[in-house]
């Protein structure tokens, strides 16, 4: 499909960036193809007026759970009971993933157009990613992890990452993340904050040096990204190596607008 976003401000997202007024921004099968004045969008295009509407380049989210809404607890909870709960359960299931999709939905309407995910529940991510991709669900475009590796004690432990004893334990979640076309691995080494109960818990290593240097090396045969949770103490700090692609704008954001304006 062919939109022109008319009259629209538009924000290009440059460091010296300016509202640009009375723009109109051109589509084709989810790439811009062209910005022109407005009014002037050639025939052939689904015309959105924006009337004035504000428009910028998609956000991207490199750290996202879809597990939870982000929001701050108020106290601490066992997670890895909450989470064996409900994966145990066809109905409660069956609700954590429209629960997931709908935050996945948040995103994009909120003008998140790629996340990354770093950690997830079972193989949603994955799923959400695919299901998005051939048009059954609205949200962003996903690079997607499903579970990730901590160690026992670690960081999200048992809900979003298993907890790997040994090497192999690590070596075999690589090996299934692969298996289940996730596109990059992530590795929760030290404390987190979420899950810290005294001051410098999340700066504490976590996983052995040998387990870190094991996956990555199994990862980077599997020509897969990897992510590295590494946290320091009084701040986060994260280092990456992932894949990266062309941000696009989707159908399913220009649906979105249709249904907002």
């Amino acid at each position: 499909m062919k939109y022109a976003f008319d009259n629209a401000n538009l924000i290009d997202g440059t460091k010296d960036m300016r509202v640009q007024p009375g723009l109109c921004v051109l589509t084709d099968g989810g790439t811009i193809t062209d910005i022109v004045p407005a009014g002037t969008a050639p025939a052939g295009y689904t015309r959105i007026d924006l009337r004035g509407r504000y428009l910028l380049p998609g956000l991207i989210n490199m750290h996202v759970h879809l597990a939870g809404s982000g929001k701050i607890q108020k106290k601490q909870r066992d997670n890895e009971k909450l989470v064996r709960r409900i994966l145990s359960n066809p109905v409660s299931r069956a609700v954590a993933y429209r629960m997931v999709c709908g935050f996945a939905r948040d995103e994009l309407l909120g003008g998140v157009t790629t996340i990354r995910t770093v950690g997830g529940l079972s193989t949603f991510d994955t799923r959400l990613r695919d299901e998005i991709a051939v048009g059954r669900r609205v949200g962003p475009r996903i690079l997607a992890a499903n579970e990730g590796i901590s160690v026992p004690g670690g960081h999200m432990a048992g809900s979003v990452a298993i907890a790997a004893e040994t090497i192999d334990q690590a070596l075999a979640q690589v090996d299934a993340v692969h298996a289940q076309g996730a596109d990059l691995v992530k590795l929760m080494i030290t404390g987190g904050v979420m899950d810290a109960t005294e001051r410098g818990v999340p700066g504490e290593l976590k996983m052995p040096p040998e387990m870190v240097r094991a996956v990555c090396e199994r990862g980077a045969g599997k020509r897969r990204g990897l992510h590295r949770a590494r946290r320091k103490a009084g701040r986060g700090n994260s280092a990456s190596v992932s894949r990266a692609g062309r941000v696009l704008v989707r159908d399913a954001l220009a649906r979105a607008a249709v249904r907002a304006l």
